[in-house]
């Protein structure tokens, strides 16, 4: 009765999870991509882990991208004390990711002269210039 009871167990579990941070994970996508912050937020403090989400890793989204929107949604929808004890003090992936903790620190300690340079400085521009509708139905 208990052969094959000890190790199977804990792969299941892990592919649970597996399955529970990537639904969580394209949820939250889903609410970003629709201006839902706070709903995003919510998704995105989902328990996930960098491990959980491997198989994605390099090939859908990486764990950074995640972590910056999961802190820039928390910073959008979250007060203070719901900052603290969700993103900071959590172990989650909000807060990680280059210059996420330098950022919440800042932003907890009303810093804000800091937050919009470090905003600005980990922004990434779109491209300014369009393609004319010239040059796409008229290429030869």
């Amino acid at each position: 009765m208990g052969v094959g009871s000890g190790g199977g167990g804990a792969k299941k579990i892990d592919l649970h999870q597996a399955v529970e941070a990537k639904l969580a994970l394209c949820t939250a996508l889903s609410h970003l991509a629709n201006g839902n912050y706070a709903k995003a937020t919510q998704d995105f403090l989902q328990p996930m882990s960098a491990a959980a989400l491997a198989p994605w890793t390099g090939t859908i989204v990486s764990v950074g991208d995640i972590a910056v929107y999961a802190t820039l949604c928390a910073l959008a929808t979250l007060g203070r004390a719901e900052l603290k004890s969700k993103v900071i003090e959590s172990e989650g992936l909000a807060g990680e990711g280059e210059g996420m903790k330098e950022l919440l620190d800042a932003w907890m300690a009303s810093n804000f002269r800091a937050v919009l340079g470090l905003l600005e400085r980990y922004s990434v521009s779109a491209p300014t210039q369009r393609p004319s509708p010239r040059r796409l139905f008229f290429t030869r």
